[in-house]
């Protein structure tokens, strides 16, 4: 008589879930949305960048480029709350009334 081996049957367990948790509203923004946010050209967006005064972008492949939707916001935000100090244009300070 063949040796019969009682085995406990198997349960399948669900794959892992391996997408990454990324909040809906953290979007990438193209330069051309971002633009549409915050009122400059695009060279003055890149110096801005480049001197730290604005978030730097995320490289998405080689050609393509975006920001993330709550840093950009996260920027606005500290401009609304904390103004840079207006600077003297021909002897005039917009905090003079």
């Amino acid at each position: 008589m063949a040796n019969k081996r009682k085995t406990s049957p198997r349960t399948k367990r669900p794959a892992p879930d391996t997408t990454p948790r990324v909040d809906p509203d953290d979007v990438i923004l193209t330069t051309r949305e971002v633009l549409a946010c915050i009122p400059v050209d695009r060279s003055t967006l890149w110096a801005m960048c480049r001197q730290g005064r604005f978030p730097r972008p995320i490289q998405l492949t080689r050609s393509r480029i975006g920001w993330r939707q709550s840093k950009v916001r996260a920027w606005i935000k500290e401009r609304e709350t904390d103004p840079i100090v207006a600077r003297d244009y021909f002897n005039y300070r917009a905090d003079q009334s």
